[in-house]
């Protein structure tokens, strides 16, 4: 029986798992969420080229409402451990039918809806890609990354 690794296993690792590797050592030595969330969305940017994030979540309210827990857009970080009075409260609209829809999307094509509950958070979003936060197999929070022009979620 051999002890050498198949081939495939030996291969130099793609940059980009390379950067995910470092980016997952790093989250694990931080101690402080608030940073660590912080950490996360400055590097998950740089890797990914988007132009906002949200984070959504929807524990612990019924359906169809949810919270935005964070967002790229605010001048301000909210903390949402220690400030959840302060996070938006929405029900229904986009984010919410992605949030409840419980599965990724991506949207090439995407125009906000003026009527739309979180109009004011997707105003600038002209395309976006939207993944599921699974807690024991379901979906309790979520993430939207946008883009400012059509066609730029790949």
């Amino acid at each position: 029986m051999s002890t050498t690794p198949p081939p495939s296993f030996t291969a130099p690792a793609d940059a980009r798992v390379d950067d995910m590797v470092e980016l997952v050592r790093e989250l694990s030595a931080q101690t402080d969420a608030q940073k660590m969330v912080s950490d996360f969305g400055d590097r998950f940017r740089r890797m990914f080229h988007y132009e906002g994030f949200m984070a959504l979540s929807r524990r612990n309210l019924p359906a169809p409402r949810y919270r935005i827990t964070r967002n790229s857009a605010w001048d301000e970080p909210i903390n949402p451990w220690k400030q959840p009075d302060r996070l938006p409260l929405l029900e229904g609209g986009v984010l919410g039918e992605l949030l409840y829809g419980d599965l990724p999307v991506l949207n090439n094509d995407f125009t906000p809806d003026p009527s739309d509950p979180a109009y004011e958070h997707l105003k600038t979003y002209r395309s976006f890609q939207a993944v599921p936060h699974y807690h024991e197999g379901v979906g309790r929070g979520g993430e939207v990354d946008g883009h400012v022009r059509a066609d730029a979620v790949v």
